[in-house]
């Protein structure tokens, strides 16, 4: 990642995740729209469920403000990403860190 602008890898990075994304909200908003008015009440309310519980299983991060405060660790994080891994290895992830509303790479 030498002479890489980690800003500019992240805000590639981040586009390409709101790509993805939209994607998959036209496939589930296709899914939900072909679901009965029963069924549409269902799933919202398993969803409120889920919600309730506390549990998390996806969150947004705003990876080319983390890049511009943080380019070095920025970089790190992306060369870790992009490193080949065996099957067995830990995925990395992020973690707040005091008060930092960034967070700090965990591996």
């Amino acid at each position: 990642m030498q002479g890489k602008d980690a800003v500019a890898l992240e805000v590639a990075f981040a586009e390409s995740i709101r790509a993805v994304s939209a994607e998959s909200d036209e496939y589930y908003r296709s899914i939900l729209n072909s679901l009965s008015a029963a069924g549409r009440v269902a799933v919202a309310s398993r969803v409120d469920a889920i919600a309730a519980s506390g549990r998390v299983t996806h969150s947004r991060f705003d990876t080319a403000a983390f890049a511009r405060e943080k380019p070095e660790l920025a970089l790190q994080a992306i060369e870790a990403a992009c490193a080949p891994r065996s099957p067995a290895a830990k995925p990395q992830s992020v973690t707040p860190k005091g008060d930092d509303a960034f967070g700090t790479v965990v591996r």
